[in-house]
């Protein structure tokens, strides 16, 4: 449940967000990222930590999340901005509560 109030959390810093987002496609996004965090380990270069998120994503990583939630385009650089650290530091608990 924490990690669902931090998203919350981060939500609320940005309500502007939902001008164009629905809660529905920042779940979608949130969890579909989640699923992605083995792979997106995989192309960090050897010296990267592990435990910290990368600023960006590889084109192919952001592309995938454009098409899987209907994010418009450039919006998953903001998703990915705003929600990595939930994503990062607390992705499998989430997606548990999920």
């Amino acid at each position: 449940m924490a990690e669902l109030l931090a998203l919350l959390k981060v939500v609320e810093s940005k309500p502007e967000l939902f001008d164009t987002i629905s809660l529905s496609k920042i779940i979608c996004f949130v969890t579909n990222a989640i699923k992605l965090k083995d792979d997106i380990l995989l192309t960090q270069n050897a010296r990267a930590l592990a435990s910290v998120a990368l600023d960006h994503l590889a084109d192919e990583f952001t592309e995938f999340l454009e098409s899987s939630c209907g994010l418009p385009t450039g919006y998953v650089d903001l998703c990915w901005s705003l929600f990595k650290d939930v994503i990062w530091g607390k992705g499998t608990g989430l997606q548990g509560d999920m």
